[in-house]
């Protein structure tokens, strides 16, 4: 009963990418783990009260797509989420206080909201097809030209964001302010008969 045979017990966090990319979030030091419950760093001898069979140290998770494709927001390492500062225009945040820290580690710029690899690949042009080098539309699932099977494209994430919103698709956005429209409509409607 000591924690390197406990489900509480975790050496390493993972991410395991649709582009078979990885990106470990977490490594504890050689001979330790992280207890979740004791919220500490144990060595493997150690036992303690809460210990719950379990045999895997490493947390696996997994998500769509490629490790730039995913975010969130986090305080802005320039003016430390004070955001309105006086020189607010030349922040990385544009005076939000909050920048986008990609899954790669990359820290992205507010004013451009666009990660290096997007711009390099709205650079590179349209996709092409991987037999016939014909180019294609990237909703297409075969390539009309040799009928050989295109990469799909991966499923939206809907995130939450801290401030809010959604870093949804258009078309859940599009529905997300006619569902308001809506209601608001609804509202005044009831507002104007007096109910």
């Amino acid at each position: 009963m000591t924690c390197s045979t406990c489900a509480h017990w975790v050496t390493t966090r993972k991410t395991v990418y649709g582009d078979n990319s990885e990106v470990v979030t977490y490594q504890c030091p050689d001979g330790k783990g992280r207890c979740e419950k004791l919220e500490i760093d144990t060595p493997a001898e150690f036992g303690c009260s809460v210990f719950v069979e379990g045999q895997n140290p490493v947390r696996i998770s997994e998500k769509p797509g490629a490790p730039w494709m995913h975010w969130q927001m986090v305080k802005c390492p320039v003016c430390a989420e004070k955001g309105l500062v006086p020189d607010a225009a030349r922040c990385q945040c544009a005076g939000t206080g909050l920048v986008r820290k990609y899954d790669d580690g990359f820290i992205g710029d507010e004013k451009t909201r666009i990660h290096p690899t997007e711009r390099a690949l709205m650079l590179a042009g349209k996709p092409k097809c991987k037999a016939c080098e014909k180019e294609v539309e990237i909703t297409w699932v075969a390539c009309p030209f040799c009928g050989g099977r295109l990469e799909p494209m991966s499923k939206p994430e809907v995130v939450s964001d801290p401030m809010g919103g959604t870093n949804a698709t258009p078309e859940l956005m599009a529905k997300a302010v006619a569902d308001r429209q809506e209601s608001a409509g609804t509202e005044v409607d009831a507002a104007i008969r007096g109910t």
